[in-house]
């Protein structure tokens, strides 16, 4: 019996996903947009208008479209290693992504206050949904970092604290947590071992941002958040870049860019406010 595409994910979950720290993105991408659509289609069929077909379906999200691409093409090449498809067959290599606007987006200081006040009040009702998003805030972790990563991986030495990640997406690194992190982390009990116990907190997040008056900022953007704020209290791009788990220094500069871009924005309020001062 020739196996389907829901029984290659399923042994590609097993086998890769759950192991990586965004393989809960991976699965919410499976299980929403590849699914529903191919799940019950044999490896063998999939061509490439099946995954162009899937691409073009998602043209409205230009870089959910290319992260669906990119776990598709994941799942194909594994089943070539798994014997369920002939080698050099994936059909994704030729499907062309989308062009992608990168983000220029983070936490302006106004928006930092008024996020803050709605976390206190969330504390109360939902404090595991409110500790992921402040972990994100003071330590720059990506999403399926926080989901991923375990209290057992934590090591604590004279009130300080680093998370070992063993895998993240550029490999093993280190999470420095602050005491505000800490404190978070001893205040909620988890059971299962993680962190906070929880996949994902999107649903409160959509429910702050829109709440502090910035609909437009996303989850990942509080990453960005964290980045900007050390730059501008003084830290090197490489210092940052190595808490951030970056690669190159170049990935870095792009935080760099966005802190100049607030830099001048300040500059100009502060000139007109002395010119006014001045008397014109």
């Amino acid at each position: 019996c020739e196996p389907t595409m829901a029984a290659l994910w399923d042994r590609a979950w097993h086998a890769h996903y759950a192991q990586k720290a965004w393989g809960v993105e991976a699965r919410r991408i499976w299980t929403q947009h590849i699914a529903p659509r191919v799940g019950a289609r044999k490896v063998r069929e999939l061509g490439y208008e099946d995954a162009a077909a899937l691409h073009r379906a998602l043209s409205q999200a230009p870089v959910q479209a290319n992260r669906m691409l990119a776990v598709l093409s994941k799942m194909l090449n594994l089943a070539e290693r798994y014997g369920m498809r002939d080698l050099g067959t994936n059909p994704c290599r030729h499907v062309p992504r989308f062009k992608e606007r990168s983000r220029k987006r983070f936490a302006k200081s106004e928006e930092l206050l008024r996020i803050g006040a709605i976390f206190d009040r969330e504390l109360l009702e939902n404090r595991a949904s409110t500790t992921f998003l402040a972990l994100m805030i003071f330590t720059g972790m990506r999403p399926g970092e926080v989901a991923a990563a375990r209290r057992d991986w934590i090591e604590r030495n004279e009130g300080f604290a680093i998370l070992r990640l063993p895998d993240s997406k550029t490999g093993q690194r280190d999470v420095y947590l602050p005491p505000q992190a800490v404190a978070l982390l001893d205040a909620l009990p988890v059971a299962d071992g993680t962190l906070t116990g929880i996949r994902s907190p999107r649903g409160l997040w959509r429910r702050i941002r829109t709440e502090a008056g910035c609909p437009d900022l996303r989850l990942y953007d509080l990453r960005r958040t964290f980045a900007t704020v050390g730059l501008a209290a003084g830290n090197s791009i490489s210092l940052m870049g190595e808490l951030l788990g970056h690669k190159t220094a170049q990935t870095t500069k792009v935080y760099a860019r966005l802190m100049e871009g607030a830099a001048r924005d300040s500059v100009l309020a502060t000139a007109e406010k002395m010119q006014a001062l001045l008397g014109g």
